[in-house]
């Protein structure tokens, strides 16, 4: 949102629900996670959407609970792909898909967690003073949505429409 990131403040509050969508290509593997999309200072509570070895996973911290999901596909192949991270908390769900296909929904509570913080999202690398973390390669249509995106519209993203 251009010139105004209040909007973004309360991003992962208890009762928000919110998407988090990015192209990505990268060839790395990586012994720590790549931070594509987040919002994580190196505290608690965060989330992002990351590339952990060679494959996109999404998680939401709040000590002492956690919540993930991840992909078993290979992303690290030097080709775009999609990723789209969605807390759902009408459902209490954290989905994940990858290229439009729902990779799966996180097993455990993810509404008693809250990630609501003044932290910025960043996008590309996270953690203390926003220097962890660093994804190595191509990051394009970074979208942040205050609602969780339906499998239709996340479908409409990941085909390369500009609007779900």
């Amino acid at each position: 949102i251009p010139g105004n990131t209040s909007l973004l403040r309360p991003l992962g509050d208890t009762n928000s629900s919110f998407s988090l969508s990015a192209w990505f290509k990268t060839s790395k593997t990586y012994t720590t996670p790549g931070i594509i999309v987040g919002k994580d200072d190196g505290g608690h509570p965060y989330f992002r959407m990351v590339i952990g070895s060679a494959q996109l996973s999404a998680t939401l911290y709040a000590p002492p609970l956690s919540s993930s999901v991840g992909s078993t596909s290979i992303v690290n192949d030097n080709s775009w792909h999609h990723g789209v991270f969605v807390r759902d908390t009408v459902f209490d769900k954290l989905y994940l898909y990858l290229d439009g296909i729902l990779v799966g929904p996180a097993t455990n509570d993810t509404t008693i967690a809250t990630s609501g913080n003044s932290i910025n999202v960043s996008i590309g690398n996270g953690g203390n003073n926003y220097t962890q973390y660093p994804f190595s390669g191509s990051i394009d249509d970074v979208r942040i949505y205050i609602k969780a995106l339906s499998a239709p519209e996340v479908t409409v993203l990941a085909s390369g429409c500009t609007s779900p």
